[in-house]
């Protein structure tokens, strides 16, 4: 992990690209299949190369946040405007994207094809912009 700000807006930045090409999939729900006679594999998501990338880079960067109690986080109000309002993503802070990065990336360990549904939406697309906007602020005041 690093802790320079730039490179960490930087990574999520270096997604927008793909992210934002309509031919680009996150990745896709498996078909349910019966593994033995009477016995079936429940579907589940499988997640494209780039979206395991953007898993494993948000992580490294320190995106995901640890000793951070996400699951009483996402009750509150501001995690709420974060999810629900670009207005309010468009002014967040870099602490309040891995606030919400954390209870994304965590959350689909008890919800299959939550990240996913955060990518359909666009709130993970949002966070990268305003991650870009933030590395633009930097580099502007670094400038002055």
């Amino acid at each position: 992990m690093t802790d320079d700000l730039s490179e960490r807006l930087q990574a999520l930045v270096a997604f927008l690209p793909m992210f934002e090409d309509p031919e680009f999939s996150f990745g896709h729900w498996s078909e349910p299949k019966e593994v033995h006679p009477g016995v079936m594999e429940m579907p589940y998501y499988c997640f494209s190369v780039v979206a395991l990338e953007f898993l494993k880079i948000s992580r490294e960067y320190g995106w995901v946040l640890n000793g951070f109690d996400w699951p009483t986080w996402m009750g509150t109000p501001e995690a709420e405007q974060l999810r629900n309002n670009p207005d309010a993503l468009n002014k967040a802070t870099p602490e309040q994207l891995a606030r919400i990065l954390t209870a994304i990336i965590r959350g689909e360990r008890f919800c299959d094809g939550a990240i996913a549904d955060c990518f359909e939406t666009g709130l993970i697309t949002g966070i990268c912009h305003r991650a870009a906007q933030l590395l633009k602020e930097s580099d502007e005041n670094a400038e002055a």
